[in-house]
């Protein structure tokens, strides 16, 4: 039981991403539809750039999910539960710590921020049955950028891979930003595994 490593887990959520994905389809329909405005005001103007409503919204909100999860991993007896059990599962199960119940909280959580997450971003970009897997490779990308060894670190991931969506077209054309971003994922799975920002373990 020891040996199954993380690969199998992640194997099982991608499958059960592709079967959501397809039953959303066949449910809701495969017309993309418009993003809806959580909250409608003036948009403001930062360096000369316009920054509209549904924007402010999701980094604000994106920033209260951050500082409220980080907080709650920091001081709270089930939050350092969680990182111990991601930073060593097994010496975790040896101590007697709750692995699999710790392993339960974690994808309620994590299910949890991604609802939060989809309805901050869909006003943004609309909504369509096939948005799952493209924005879980995003995360999934910039979560590999920024390493697992801090918990903001994907943050940073995250804000980097903006940069290259942003700039990438700009300089390179309309196509560049996901070819820019897989390339990227690959330097990084090659030479860097661990991240930007990992942690180093003492043994």
């Amino acid at each position: 039981r020891s040996g199954r490593g993380e690969l199998p887990a992640l194997v099982a959520v991608t499958a059960v991403l592709f079967a959501v994905q397809q039953l959303a389809g066949t449910i809701f329909g495969r017309t993309p539809l418009p993003g809806q405005k959580l909250f409608d005001f003036q948009p403001i103007t930062v360096a000369g750039a316009t920054v509209d409503s549904s924007s402010i919204v999701l980094i604000v909100g994106t920033v209260v999910v951050f500082v409220v999860v980080g907080l709650w991993l920091q001081a709270t007896q089930t939050g350092r539960l969680l990182r111990a059990v991601g930073d060593n599962p097994e010496a975790a199960r040896i101590l007697g710590l709750p692995v699999k119940r710790v392993r339960l909280v974690a994808f309620t959580v994590a299910g949890l921020i991604a609802a939060i997450a989809g309805l901050l971003f869909a006003p943004k970009a609309g909504v369509q049955f096939t948005s799952g897997l493209s924005w879980t490779l995003t995360a999934f990308i910039a979560l590999v950028i920024g390493g697992t060894g801090r918990s903001w670190a994907p943050l940073i991931g995250g804000l980097l891979l903006g940069f290259v969506q942003v700039f990438a077209p700009y300089y390179f054309g309309a196509s560049a930003a996901q070819t820019a971003i897989l390339l990227i994922a690959l330097v990084f799975f090659a030479f860097r595994p661990e991240g930007l920002l990992s942690r180093k373990v003492r043994v």
